[in-house]
């Protein structure tokens, strides 16, 4: 198992913090606790990023940050083993301004 891993975030479901196109690095976990944005190999839904809502012996609950995700209830609770990594670092898309184009007689 590698400590690390990169993934670039798919979908929007994480929007208020990681939004779609962002990079996020995450870090093998040992110590989990809520509020922690994790890497999840989820039995329903394969590889995810999502926050844990709660965390105790019997699993780690999970949430999307955007009223649109999956809901917790679908999500449901999953095994500690299924968390893969804690997000220790990202970057963010960059959305760059487009040049006007003029269109002109003869083009």
């Amino acid at each position: 198992m590698s400590l690390f891993r990169l993934v670039k975030v798919e979908g929007d479901s994480m929007a208020r913090q990681l939004p779609h196109g962002s990079y996020a690095l995450f870090f093998a976990a040992w110590r989990l606790c809520s509020g922690q944005i994790v890497l999840v190999q989820h039995p329903k839904y394969n590889r995810i990023v999502k926050q844990i809502t709660t965390c105790d012996h019997h699993g780690v609950g999970l949430r999307g940050l955007n009223d649109q995700s999956t809901s917790e209830h679908d999500l449901g609770v999953v095994p500690r083993e299924a968390v893969k990594g804690v997000l220790i670092w990202s970057i963010k898309p960059i959305s760059l301004p487009r040049k006007k184009r003029s269109i002109t007689e003869g083009d």
